[in-house]
């Protein structure tokens, strides 16, 4: 019995526990990684948003892109429909306008956080006049909710076979 008493005497007189300053600095350093942990997931959230609403909103403005292409492939140069770049749509920022009774009235096609610099037209007839070929050259920028510019560029070319002469 008399060994086990100074067993239990030697280990309480070690002081097997940590101290109070020991203590204090784990957790400040535990603090600091896990300030940074946060810090580096709430920057990665706002970054995966702001790429997220670019693309949707880059897939918008390709839509119209593609309906444009679409329409003058399909009814050629002779139908109804007129695209048009309007400065000022939307407080300084310019868009592409349609009108689908010869330019009578026009609604607007691209939405408010969309910038078009540039919209051309190219119609050009080949010397044997087989077909028309129209390059259509749509260019700006997409303004997210975090007031960032992503820059896009769109360009496609169509030969129509019904052709004004």
């Amino acid at each position: 019995m008399i060994h086990i008493k100074n067993v239990m005497k030697k280990i309480l007189k070690n002081n097997l526990g940590f101290s109070l300053i020991e203590i204090m600095v784990s957790v400040a350093i535990l603090g600091v990684f896990v300030s940074l942990v946060f810090g580096i997931i709430f920057y990665v959230n706002k970054s995966s948003e702001s790429v997220k609403m670019s693309s949707n909103i880059k897939n918008d403005v390709k839509s119209v892109f593609d309906f444009m292409i679409s329409n003058i492939k399909e009814y050629g140069m002779n139908n109804s429909v007129v695209y048009r770049k309007t400065d000022n749509c939307y407080s300084n920022f310019s868009c592409v306008e349609a009108s689908f009774d010869n330019g009578s009235t026009y609604q607007r096609m691209t939405f408010s956080d969309t910038n078009i610099s540039r919209l051309d037209f190219y119609y050009s007839v080949p010397s044997n006049n087989s077909m028309a070929i129209v390059t259509v050259v749509m260019s700006g920028y997409i303004q997210n909710s975090h007031k960032e510019n992503r820059n896009f560029s769109y360009q496609g070319t169509i030969e129509i076979k019904n052709y004004i002469k």
